[in-house]
């Protein structure tokens, strides 16, 4: 869309408002001159950057820097880049992103590669292309009026203005000289400057553009960089140098003429009103009067430098092919090669008593003035190749221990060589200490210490009390008395004599037997430092271990010095680190919960960060109170008065979060379903100093009471929380225990399942008082029941007893009264044999038939045979063993499977007793041959049939009289029916039929 003149004369009325230049450290120019005083940290693919070809950098509002690249755009937080590309993010089409401007909301613009505009709000990614209206998808630059309203320059498509969604257009028919923009500006007088591809620079004022023109300007084929300054200067960059323009007019200054043939990238101003160019040929600053240089012949990796920011954290480059870097002004002086050392590795630094720095490097010994700062020659003779300890008495005598030719004396420029191999058993010498008493104690690496007085050596080893002849340190104490620390034998206190007085080891708790320094403070405690667990604090007989895990950087100690200032300050593999005495003794009286250190390191201005021990001299702090520290790349000094920690705090922040192991944003963080399986948080720290050394702190509020100390891990992890209303919340803290301000925090909840809402237990409580209610009816119920089955048990148990009582007298009785009967007729006729023999016979009969009557009314009550096929077995038994002692054919018909079933006492004995009856009545009436018995089991009815061939059934009543009435009567009782009838054309037929119970059945054979 064209944008009309009006529309820009609109636009043209309004106050532009400048974004304020970011907060930056104090940069002395006089220092940045001298290269030696900047320290240069450079990142490139190595430490994860995409590419080495870095176009932009801006810092964002919430801490972190971002690049542009050209493979993806990056954000850093001093520790880790985190990379998105086309592979991780479906709004970047093309892998190119340049040109960032950040608005004054906090969002990040830029060119995404002939693919549009990406907007990123530092959690998602929004796109904008020709399809929303932007004129070209190739942008060029960016600014932003007070109205939020962006103003886009293209390569070749005019200058678009975004207002709240839509686009305008400005070409060339509306004034424009080219539609190929490089660069945009909004100066303080609210004039819109432009430059162009071209030769030309426009401004645009009162709706109109104009054509920049001066006649002392020489003719540039493009515009590259238009910025303005705190004094108003606007400051126009070219692919050919630079120019100035104030109130509209040109000014020419040559003291800018080394940047002409140079290619300005961009333009900045620090606090001092210093001006930055960053070109094809380095970086140049100027301040106003003199021109200084920054490139490959002085410090910097590559001339063709694309972007500088200028902050807190130090200035920062972006470099085609150099990857990112950093320009830090040193805290701390480095005296190395450069600046006149025999060789860049250092071994020992020793002050004599004149106060003269020694320095013991590979390749020979060098002195060092401290007032001057500069290195004077030793002229020391050859011999003494690595010196390795030094000591030094009031006569001015400097007494020097070697690793290859044991110690010398050197005085009044002479050296002499007083005590080697032959007298030591050792080369090696470690540690030197001259005692007021005129006794130098020489430390040996393998021969324990020598005490050489007068011209005499007495000597302290093994045989003497020493647990390791290998001498690391010799220190005297308050009290005159000497501690000797030995690498693998501990701390051994010794008098001025040389008697070992005790010694200290792992077994009394000692943090090592290796031992590298040994200090004691004025307070009279005794500090051990280690070369594998730390440090261990020596008071009143008790040691205190301090460890990695106790907040110290290292466990592996080079050395450690007290600097009589409140601190120690410790060497290891990786740096250097302070700790403060306060604190140490605050942890070990457990009044603090943990160490914190300060780091120095390459960063600081440290050309190695490898220090070197060994010895007593792997340190010294001189008479003025500077620390000197010997490394593989020079010496370090430090004064303490001077270095200071970095104030600024570390930023925590909530990086991803994944739920059930799947990545959520940050924007979908709301409400997770019920049963929730994982929940992981990745966190971080934004810190440039600090970077991998932050620790972190955590608490998920609604399930944690306290912080949990997670070291330096990264993630928190969850599972199966219960459902309810949580809050993530994580701290930065950096070494030197300084934290965030605040916490990064994350708000969500898990729903609950229908089980646990309220509505689902205030339902649920009705239906359980409900369901009780039913509940304690049901066993009322049961108990009344079961009361009514046991009165019911109690009156059938009673109904069998007399059933029992009733059969046994009618039929037992019935049976012995007819005994006694026949008793008594048989006295009667005792002198009558013939009758006698027959009573005698009858009270026979009566007998066996009591007998089996007795066995018939056992075999009823016994429970074993409550079964079904005990029955029919028993009726079957019976029924043949009784028709066996007749001459009727007997047959017998029972189911090849019977079921396993309960057939109560009455059930068998009234059908055993029909039967039975049954039987005696053919048997005695029926005048039959062939006798018939089937039994058979159908549903739920057991049905037996007696069939014979006899003469039938003339007149029931008159042939069977009460039997029948009996029989029928017995069935009945058991809910069953009995059917007598005559068998055409002969016999009778006995049908019974007898439900029974079908629970808890099963078939048998």
């Amino acid at each position: 869309m064209r944008y009309p003149l009006s529309i820009i004369l609109f636009f043209l009325e309004i106050i532009f408002l400048k974004i304020p230049i970011q907060a930056q450290s104090k940069i002395d120019f006089s220092k940045i001159a001298n290269t030696s005083n900047l320290s240069f940290k450079v990142w490139t693919t190595e430490e994860g950057l995409p590419s080495k070809d870095i176009y932009d950098i801006v810092k964002g509002k919430n801490g972190f820097y971002y690049l542009g690249t050209s493979h993806g755009f990056v954000r850093f937080d001093g520790a880790e880049f985190k990379i998105y590309n086309t592979k991780n993010t479906d709004q970047i089409k093309a892998n190119v992103t340049r040109n960032l401007f950040m608005d004054s909301q906090g969002k990040i613009w830029m060119g995404n590669g002939g693919a549009g505009i990406l907007i990123y709000d530092g959690n998602k990614f929004e796109r904008i292309s020709e399809e929303q209206g932007l004129s070209l998808n190739h942008p060029s630059c960016f600014e932003e009026d007070a109205d939020g309203r962006i103003f886009i320059g293209t390569h070749g498509g005019g200058l678009n203005i975004y207002d709240h969604g839509k686009f305008y257009v400005i070409k060339k028919e509306d004034g424009l000289t080219s539609n190929s923009i490089s660069t945009i500006l909004y100066d303080s007088k609210n004039i819109l400057w432009i430059g162009s591809n071209d030769q030309d620079l426009l401004f645009m004022e009162k709706g109109k553009i104009k054509k920049y023109f001066d006649v002392t300007r020489k003719q540039f084929s493009r515009i590259t960089k238009l910025y303005e300054d705190s004094n108003g200067t606007i400051w126009v960059g070219t692919d050919n140098g630079i120019m100035k323009i104030k109130n509209g007019f040109s000014l020419p200054d040559k003291n800018l003429a080394l940047l002409n043939n140079g290619f300005i990238n961009n333009i900045t101003e620090d606090e001092d009103r210093n001006i930055w160019f960053a070109t094809s040929k380095g970086v140049f600053i100027y301040n106003s009067k003199k021109l200084i240089r920054l490139g490959m012949d002085n410090v910097l990796l590559t001339d063709r430098i694309s972007q500088i920011l200028l902050n807190n954290d130090g200035i920062w480059m972006c470099s085609r092919g150099a990857g990112l870097a950093r320009l830090t002004l040193n805290k701390i002086k480095v005296i190395s090669e450069d600046q006149g050392l025999p060789d860049k590795i250092v071994r020992t630094v020793f002050q004599d008593h004149s106060g003269t720095i020694w320095f013991g490097t590979n390749k020979g010994i060098i002195r060092y003035d401290e007032k001057s700062g500069k290195l004077i020659s030793s002229k020391l003779p050859k011999p003494i190749l690595v010196p390795y300890a030094w000591t030094s008495n009031l006569k001015g005598e400097i007494f020097i221990g070697t690793r290859n030719s044991g110690v010398w004396k050197y005085s009044n420029g002479s050296l002499k060589n007083i005590a080697d191999k032959r007298i030591l058993g050792t080369s090696f010498v470690r540690s030197l200490y001259y005692d007021n008493d005129n006794t130098l104690w020489i430390g040996t690496n393998g021969g324990g210490v020598a005490m050489y007085k007068d011209g005499k050596f007495k000597f302290i080893n093994k045989s003497t009390g020493l647990k390791s002849e290998f001498v690391a340190c010799i220190v005297k104490n308050k009290t005159g008395q000497f501690w000797i620390g030995t690498s693998g034998g501990g701390a051994s206190l010794v008098d001025k004599n040389g008697t070992v007085l005790k010694t200290i080891t792992e077994k009394d708790g000692l943090a090592s037997n290796i031992v590298s320094s040994i200090n004691e403070d004025e307070t009279g405690i005794v500090w051990i430092s280690t070369g594998v667990f730390g440090i261990s604090r020596f008071k009143d007989g008790k040691i205190f271990n301090i460890q990695e895990k106790d907040g110290i950087y290292s466990n592996s100690i080079k050395k450690m010095i007290y600097d009589n200032n409140g601190k120690f300050w410790c060497t290891s593999e990786f740096g250097l680190f302070s700790l403060d005495q306060n604190r140490l003794n605050d942890y070990a009286e457990g009044r603090i919960p943990k160490m914190t250190f300060n780091l120095y390191g390459k960063k600081d201005g440290m050309k190695s960060d490898e220090f070197h021990g060994l010895s007593n001299n792997a340190a010294c702090l001189s008479k003025s109170g500077k620390l000197y520290f010997p490394t593989a790349d020079g010496v370090v000094i430090v004064n303490p008065k001077e270095l200071q920690s970095d104030k600024e705090k570390p930023t925590a922040y909530i990086d991803e979060v994944f739920v059930n192991y799947k990545l959520i944003s940050k924007d979908d963080i709301r409400t997770f379903s019920p049963g929730t399986e994982t929940i992981q948080f990745n966190y971080g720290g934004i810190s440039i100093n600090y970077s991998k050394n932050l620790s972190f702190k955590y608490i998920l509020v609604g399930l944690d009471t306290n912080w949990a100390d997670v070291g330096k891990r990264r993630q928190a992890f969850f599972t199966h929380l219960p459902y309810g209303n949580y809050i993530f919340k994580v701290v930065a803290i950096a070494p030197d225990g300084r934290r965030s301000n605040n916490a990064a925090s994350i708000n969500f909840s898990i729903e609950p399942f229908i089980w646990q809402t309220l509505w689902f237990r205030i339902g649920f409580l009705i239906f359980l008082i409900t369901s009780s209610a039913f509940i304690v009816q049901y066993i009322l119920k049961r108990k009344y029941k079961a009361r009514l089955d046991k009165l019911e048990a109690e009156a059938a148990i009673e109904r069998e007893r007399m059933r029992i009582s009733k059969d046994m007298h009618d039929e037992l009785g019935a049976s012995l009264t007819k005994i006694s009967l026949i008793t008594e007729l048989a006295k009667r006729n005792i002198n009558d044999n013939a009758l006698l023999q027959k009573d005698l016979q009858n009270i026979s009969a009566a007998s066996q038939e009591v007998t089996m009557t007795m066995d018939e009314i056992v075999w009823a009550v016994n429970p074993q045979n409550d079964k079904l096929d005990r029955l029919i077995g028993y009726i079957a038994s019976y029924v043949q063993e009784y028709i066996s002692l007749t001459n009727l054919q007997f047959s017998l018909t029972v189911p090849d499977q019977l079921q396993d079933q309960f057939v109560s006492t009455e059930i068998r004995h009234n059908i055993f007793l029909v039967i039975k009856e049954a039987v005696n009545n053919i048997v005695k009436h029926s005048h039959a041959t062939e006798v018939k018995l089937e039994i058979s089991f159908s549903g739920n009815e057991l049905q037996f049939q007696l069939i014979d061939n006899g003469v039938g059934i003339k007149d029931p009543v008159d042939e069977f009289g009460n039997g029948l009435i009996n029989m029928r009567k017995r069935i009945e009782d058991v809910k069953g029916t009995l059917q007598i009838e005559n068998n055409k054309p002969n016999g009778t037929i006995i049908i019974g039929i007898v439900p029974i119970n079908l629970s808890h059945i099963r078939v048998i054979s």
